[in-house]
């Protein structure tokens, strides 16, 4: 495999969106690639303890160790945003939705079993994952119902057309929906510690392992997809309506 060159300056989300297997050992590491990938190598590495060096080698072995051939994992710096927003929404979107159905059944039943023991830690996890849920389940439906419908809107336009229209409030619904990205961490982050980073009691029964495990599995999708949200959809499509590119990228359906 070719080197990778990384140098102080790259920027995380850069190494992320051309590398996606880094993502392995950022999440390792702790490292919020998603709703602070604008920062430097350099910012990351004193941010986290370590030196450039030791960051970027490990950057380094997690990308030659890694398949970044997978076409679910492909370079979505250059393809067509239609194509990115059927990917948050068919894979993202839908992965989220049937694993918070999966969280909320599996929550019961271990309260159920365990809520003599470990009731005040189920209690406060059921808590913290309600709200997180009603969060989640009201920043999707305003990404497909107006944000997302806005860009293609934009990819439509005709020259001259009404992508000024589009332009107004469209910034701020965004800036809204990044904040939203962040309150999710914030909650996700109480509840990697409540759960002593998703490591179950020694006397967790399979379905409070299964519990577990589908929460971090929650908190690494959404990674995924607020990465692909705050770092590459929204940064391009605000470009096409401030450039009026918009107007000369091809619309999903059209005949290449």
């Amino acid at each position: 495999m070719t080197a990778v060159n990384l140098d102080e300056n790259t920027m995380l989300w850069e190494v992320v969106a051309h590398h996606p297997a880094s993502r392995e050992v950022l999440e390792r590491l702790g490292i919020d690639y998603c709703c602070h990938g604008k920062r430097t190598l350099q910012a990351v590495a004193e941010e986290s303890g370590l030196s450039f060096d030791k960051l970027a080698e490990a950057i380094r072995q997690a990308i030659a160790s890694g398949d970044d051939s997978d076409p679910d994992e492909r370079d979505w710096t250059t393809e067509p945003l239609h194509a990115l927003i059927d990917k948050i929404v068919e894979c993202h979107h839908t992965y989220t939705r049937d694993q918070l159905k999966l969280v909320d059944k599996l929550l019961s039943r271990v309260a159920r079993v365990h809520g003599d023991k470990h009731g005040d830690l189920l209690s406060k996890l059921r808590e913290l994952f309600n709200n997180l849920a009603a969060e989640i389940e009201h920043h999707l439906y305003q990404e497909e119902a107006v944000v997302f419908p806005h860009i293609e809107d934009a990819l439509g336009c005709m020259a001259g057309g009404p992508e000024l229209q589009i332009c107004l409030g469209f910034e701020e619904t965004v800036l809204q929906l990044e904040h939203e990205h962040e309150e999710a961490g914030r909650t996700l982050d109480r509840i990697r510690s409540l759960t002593d980073n998703f490591r179950p009691p020694h006397d967790a029964c399979e379905s409070f392992r299964a519990l577990y495990e589908a929460l971090e599995d929650v908190e690494k999708d959404l990674h995924k997809h607020i990465h692909l949200e705050n770092n590459i959809l929204f940064p391009r499509a605000f470009e096409l309506v401030r450039t009026g590119e918009c107007c000369r990228e091809p619309r999903k359906g059209d005949q290449k």
